[in-house]
């Protein structure tokens, strides 16, 4: 935009002309008519200055947790490792991420990139479950020594006498793992105004898009119980590049932790959640697919702009 003062006009007379950057800029002080407006076609006269866009990139290191007990198969079947009281039930994984950011102005971005997550959890199998199922089995629990089942062992038929026994079996630990890459397209809005992000280096925003995810798994073989008390072996699970579509919502909170010039440095804390939560099928058994996450990272953004406090 150009500002010229009565004391420059002053020296221009009608018809003088303005050269810059190699456009002509016509100047009259005489009102024109619409044939004279048509003639000039002042609008192309005149140029907005684009703003530059600020664009950034991240990189996040986060944790993700998923139930490693599966869901009843079969009616009244149960996972050995859910029965176990010293088992544990829910495994933590980790992940990685980076992302670049593309901000179309100040309280609107786009953001996307590649995460990498991979988690490890244990089952328990039992190789030889003929020795337990030929058992007239009334009652079975966990001990410190394993699997341990109470059975019937019938001394005289005639009477109908039994006798009791026990059975301690010691279940193997089997190794199960889970990998996924994903590919995050997000839409960021910050919902801090203008002139908070102007005094206050803390920043909060709400995060909408779509995720893809690739995912492989190899679940080994677990074995399970039925309400009489009989065993069952599963058969292991392997999924290879298995593709699944989600929604994502996440919340971000940057803090500015320095700025120089154009280029700002972020401290970034954000939680996610996928929707709807995807499932996994071995042999009629259900587990749920991680679907929340939460990630640290630093965020490095250049360019001129209220939310990186470069005003």
């Amino acid at each position: 935009m150009l500002i010229f003062s009565n004391e420059l006009l002053s020296f221009m007379t009608i018809g003088d002309t303005l050269i810059l950057d190699g456009q002509v800029i016509y100047l009259d002080q005489d009102t024109l008519n619409e044939t004279e407006r048509n003639q000039f076609n002042f609008d192309s006269d005149y140029r907005r200055v684009r703003k530059r866009g600020i664009w950034g990139l991240e990189g996040n290191i986060g944790s993700f947790t998923m139930l490693t007990v599966p869901f009843e198969g079969q009616a009244g079947q149960t996972s050995l490792y859910s029965m176990s009281p010293d088992f544990q039930k829910r495994a933590w994984g980790l992940g990685f991420s980076a992302n670049g950011y593309y901000h179309l102005h100040d309280h609107f971005a786009l953001r996307s990139g590649i995460e990498v997550q991979q988690i490890h959890w244990q089952s328990l199998y039992l190789e030889d479950i003929q020795t337990w199922n030929e058992k007239d089995i009334y009652d079975a629990s966990f001990n410190s020594n394993g699997l341990q089942a109470y059975y019937r062992v019938l001394v005289d038929p005639g009477l109908g006498l039994y006798e009791l026994d026990t059975l301690t079996l010691n279940p193997q630990q089997q190794t199960n793992s889970l990998n996924v890459i994903s590919v995050p397209v997000m839409a960021a809005f910050h919902l801090s105004s203008a002139k908070k992000r102007n005094q206050n280096p803390n920043m909060l925003m709400l995060e909408m898009g779509a995720v893809c995810h690739l995912r492989k798994m190899k679940v080994q073989a677990f074995t399970a119980m039925s309400e009489s008390h009989e065993l069952i072996n599963v058969s292991k699970l392997s999924l290879d590049k298995e593709q699944q579509w989600t929604m994502r919502s996440a919340v971000t909170w940057k803090r500015l932790l320095n700025k120089k010039g154009m280029n700002a440095f972020f401290w970034v804390t954000r939680m996610q959640l996928d929707w709807p939560a995807g499932l996994w099928n071995q042999s009629g058994w259900y587990g749920k697919w991680p679907s929340s996450y939460l990630t640290f990272g630093m965020l490095w953004e250049h360019g001129k702009s209220l939310h990186s406090l470069n005003n």
